[in-house]
């Protein structure tokens, strides 16, 4: 087992989703990117690992991009998510039921269900990208910095067109982008399955916070 996967395992196992899911918008960095209603915190870092918390808004496209410097893992926690690796929507390879599993870590693919959650391996080389739905969308992203590169925001280590490139998303985009731009390989818009949420949030409040998790 690798450090990074590792961690994300360990870091599930703290009350991290839940205080992720409470967080009010007030908690969060605003308008990030200049794109209106885009939240993003940083909610764990310790270099050469970051956590991230993304809620996007409402029909938010992200198009695909790769991040040279980090290899991360991206938890689906709340609204309608549709993420894409390597050019296709990611629901192809995996039963959304199956969360419901209770195994507790089960691979198909780069797809993993960990405590009930969804997760996402994306290497620093893997094309990737999102669109979100009428409900916008709340994701966790944790990294693992590469290269003796200092953790700062994932969206600033990217490669590929950005959230705010994207006409309708910011004021000055020119870019009309549409969902076919998240997922260059697909002939079908995203489905918006429902993922289930977390199978016991009152059991994530319980569980130590990260800070009180890692003493190394």
């Amino acid at each position: 087992m690798d450090v990074l996967t590792k961690f994300v395992i360990d870091y599930l196992n703290t009350s991290a989703v839940a205080d992720a899911i409470d967080l009010k918008t007030e908690d969060y960095d605003q308008d990030f990117f200049g794109v209106p209603g885009y939240c993003r915190k940083v909610q764990y870092r310790r270099p050469p690992f970051q956590v991230e918390i993304l809620r996007p808004t409402p029909n938010m496209i992200i198009p695909e991009h790769t991040h040279p410097n980090i290899d991360s893992f991206e938890v689906h926690l709340a609204g309608d998510t549709e993420f894409s690796h390597h050019g296709v929507w990611v629901s192809r390879d995996f039963d959304h039921n199956a969360i419901q599993d209770k195994t507790y870590f089960k691979r198909v693919d780069e797809c993993f269900y960990i405590n009930g959650l969804l997760a996402i391996e994306v290497k620093h080389s893997d094309i990737h990208g999102g669109c979100f739905g009428k409900r916008g969308g709340l994701f966790m992203s944790i990294q693992h910095w590469l290269n003796d590169v200092e953790p700062t925001c994932v969206g600033l280590d990217y490669e590929g067109y950005n959230i705010d490139e994207v006409d309708g998303q910011h004021p000055d985009a020119k870019e009309k982008l549409d969902w076919k731009c998240a997922a260059s390989k697909e002939d079908i818009p995203p489905q918006f399955k429902k993922v289930p949420p977390p199978i016991d949030l009152d059991l994530f409040r319980t569980l130590p916070s990260p800070e009180q998790y890692f003493t190394w």
